[in-house]
């Protein structure tokens, strides 16, 4: 949504109309308005054009149009709408019931092989931040009830083999904070009656070989802090009744051979502080009634061999700290009830050999922060009810082996903005191909040249597009099957044609060149900066950039054709990229990396020891609240992880889960929203009791979505020439966040770029959409 990282679209609720709102500088039409007059006032952008051809179900709804009866916009009834689904083999898609994706920020499904996506009942699956979901093989997923998935910050999912997931009743699952989920061997996971499962931190399941877990009546399990878990050999976990384990500080459990726990009746497990639990043999845990497990500190929980477990009921699992769950083997996890799994903090699932995930009832899965999902092996997830996944920040899913996904029913969606120097790109939600507008000199909005004053279907004849990222006269494009595309300037090598190379301007998306030694991994993430780009790969988190490097940007030495940044040994799972400098962040521990200009702190260092870096350097102090620390310290990562990373032409954003945003850099229009050294990420003055959902940089200025209670709010503060910040002031600048004026509608998201600011606006002014978990949505 802004010069820097690719965006896809925010998780959106069902039933619910939306119109888009921009405002800011639009000399070349970037604004979508219908002509070319800068507004400080938001208004809505005009959709009208190219509608039929590209989208299915855009519907004025008439009672939203009497409330905004001020405005002159098309509104988006997110109640209709229709499914596409792009897989290579054997595909098939049907939906029964109710059924809403949603996705906000990159958003990606690509299948390879036979893949079918079958829900019945009411299902829900909303992405905010990076998603990319990834099969290939035979995958399979199945909804009945209710059930909802939502995951905040930083998520990939990856299955590889046989992977099944069945949820039958009201189950929830919520990750906040980075959430890696892997997969291998046979694996399943079945929740019966009321089940909930939260993690905040980092968390870790690990189980080899067969794995399964079954509650039966009210189940909770809850961690704080880094937890971790390791079975090896058989293992099976059965609840039955009230049962509670709750465990805070350090604490492991290791099981080898066969291992069960049985309970009966009301069970509480409590334990504070450094836990270990190791268990060599035969074990069985079994509980009946009501169970609930917490875990606070650090929990680490691994499983080898065969392991299950079982709840019926209601069941609870809530995990906060770091928390990885990794399965080898056969595992099954099954649910019956309602079932709810929240997870906080950095969060990774890894299963290896049949993975089966079975709920039924209402179903919701919620992360926040950095979530991955891995399955490796075959693969399968089933539910029966209301079903709703919500991811927030950067989410991927990949499987691996055979894959189906079949869905039925209305499908719901929400709309992205991306925006460059001076031309917009807008998709997701319902429309079949992104729209485009502005400056289209270069061809950077697919058009034929010139000016667009309205958003029109220029990229129609580009593959199905799931997110893309501006740069200041080009675009990039990642498709549905993680290949990268690029169209616009190409004299610095920007659209990684190499310094020109015989196409100075691209007028048609041409694929990006990855490097040989990448081989298939695909593109899971993409960030344009002025005139340089960058990519991570999907399965090793690989960084390859290309054009402009005159400020190291490019993090490595050779040509402005694409190359490897060598010198990163992290995995990526995020970018950003500004004027002369680019940023990552890494999976794991979840450290920030950046390179290039160092001019005005960029880079984290003070400008008098060095202007520039031309490798990645760890990042300097994330304070809380201004409390000194050094560089080294500074690149470990906080107990608070980052949800999102966001760039402008020479300063930086970071939001934690807490709801904490950070900024650092170039300060001179205000663009950080407060005082302190420049270089230093230090807080913004945002309101006292605020939180923070969703950020947003433009090319001078900053955005912000913020939230009380049931009341949200959308702030401004930088550059504000040309009514950039929509705020009642000429002023030429904002040095803090200033509330956007004349706002017809409750914000629902922010999107900003060059000179100019675009808003999601809902019917409901004042109530929320979500619920927040942790800083999930």
């Amino acid at each position: 949504s802004h010069l820097g990282q690719s965006r896809a679209a925010r998780p959106l609720p069902f039933g619910r109309a939306y119109c888009l709102f921009s405002w800011g500088a639009n000399s070349y039409g970037q604004l979508g308005q219908g002509h070319a007059i800068d507004s400080g006032r938001p208004a809505a952008v005009s959709l009208a054009s190219g509608i039929s051809d590209c989208t299915s179900g855009i519907i004025s709804n008439t009672d939203l149009e009497a409330k905004l009866e001020s405005t002159s916009g098309d509104v988006l009834d997110m109640s209709s709408g229709q499914t596409s689904v792009s897989t290579s083999g054997q595909a098939s898609v049907s939906t029964s019931g109710q059924t809403s994706v949603s996705t906000s920020g990159q958003a990606s499904v690509s299948t390879s092989g036979q893949t079918s996506v079958s829900t019945s009942g009411q299902t829900s699956v909303s992405t905010s931040g990076q998603t990319s979901v990834f099969t290939s093989g035979k995958t399979s997923m199945s909804t009945s009830g209710q059930a909802s998935v939502s995951t905040s910050g930083q998520t990939s999912m990856s299955t590889s083999g046989l992977t099944s997931v069945f949820t039958s009743g009201q189950t929830s699952m919520s990750t906040s904070g980075q959430a890696p989920v892997s997969t291998s061997g046979q694996t399943s996971v079945s929740t019966s009656g009321q089940a909930s499962v939260s993690t905040s931190g980092q968390t870790s399941v690990s189980t080899s070989g067969q794995a399964s877990v079954s509650t039966s009546g009210q189940t909770s399990v809850s961690t704080s802090g880094q937890t971790s878990v390791s079975t090896s050999g058989q293992t099976s976990v059965s609840t039955s009744g009230q049962t509670s384990v709750s465990t805070s500080g350090q604490t492991s459990v290791f099981t080898s051979g066969k291992t069960s726990m049985s309970t009966s009746g009301q069970a509480s497990v409590s334990t504070s502080g450094q836990t270990s639990m190791s268990t060599s043999g035969l074990t069985s845990v079994f509980t009946s009634g009501q169970t609930s497990m917490s875990t606070s500190g650090q929990a680490p929980v691994s499983t080898s061999g065969q392991t299950s477990v079982s709840t019926s009921g209601q069941a609870s699992v809530s995990t906060s700290g770091q928390t990885s769950v990794s399965t080898s083997g056969q595992a099954s996890v099954s649910t019956s009830g309602q079932t709810s799994v929240s997870t906080s903090g950095q969060t990774s699932v890894s299963t290896s050999g049949q993975t089966s995930v079975s709920t039924s009832g209402q179903t919701s899965m919620s992360t926040s922060g950095q979530t991955s999902v891995s399955t490796s092996g075959q693969t399968s997830v089933s539910t029966s009810g209301q079903t709703s996944v919500s991811t927030s920040g950067q989410t991927s899913v990949s499987t691996s082996g055979q894959a189906s996904v079949s869905t039925s029913g209305q499908t719901f969606g929400s709309i992205s903005v991306v925006i460059g120097g001076g031309h917009s790109i807008i998709l997701g939600g319902e429309l079949r191909t992104p729209l485009s507008c502005g400056w289209d000199q270069c061809g950077q909005a697919g058009g034929s040249g010139g000016l667009l004053f309205a958003p029109a279907p220029s990229l129609a004849a580009a593959p199905r597009i799931v997110a893309a990222s501006a740069g200041w006269d080009f675009s990039l494009l990642l498709d549905a099957d993680a290949r990268l595309w690029a169209l616009g300037n190409n004299s610095r090598g920007q659209c990684g044609l190499g310094g020109g190379g015989g196409a100075r301007v691209c007028r048609q998306p041409a694929l990006v060149p990855i490097p040989a030694e990448v081989g298939d991994e695909g593109i899971a993430v993409c960030a344009a900066g002025m005139r340089h780009g960058v990519a991570c790969t999907r399965r090793l988190g690989r960084v390859v950039t290309w054009g402009c490097g005159r400020r190291g940007q490019l993090g490595r030495s050779g040509g402005p054709e694409p190359g490897l940044v060598e010198s990163l040994s992290e995995p990526a799972v995020a970018a950003a990229a500004g004027t002369g400098h680019t940023a990552v962040l890494t999976a794991g521990p979840g450290r920030l990396f950046v390179w290039g200009d160092n001019r005005h702190g960029q880079c984290g260092r003070p400008p008098e020891l060095g202007i520039a870096f031309d490798r990645p350097v760890p990042l300097g102090a994330l304070a809380a609240d201004g409390a000194e620390q050094t560089a080294d310290q500074g690149a470990e990562q906080t107990a608070d992880p980052i949800v999102s990373l966001h760039s402008g032409w020479s300063h930086l954003l970071l939001l934690t889960c807490s709801g904490r945003l950070l900024s650092w850099g170039r300060r001179d229009l205000g663009q950080l929203g407060r005082s302190g050294d420049a270089w230093r990420p230090l807080p913004v003055a945002t309101p006292a009791g605020w939180r923070v959902l969703q950020a947003a940089s433009g090319s001078e200025h900053s955005a912000c979505l913020v939230t009380a209670g049931a009341k949200r709010l959308l702030l401004c503060w930088g550059w504000n020439e040309h009514g950039i910040c929509g705020a009642d002031s000429d002023a030429e600048f904002l040095p803090e966040p200033r509330p956007v004026a004349r706002i017809p509608a409750d914000p629902a998201a922010v999107f900003a770029g060059g000179g100019c600011t675009f808003a999601l606006l809902s019917e409901h002014q004042g109530e929320p959409d979500f619920e927040l978990v942790g800083n999930s949505v």
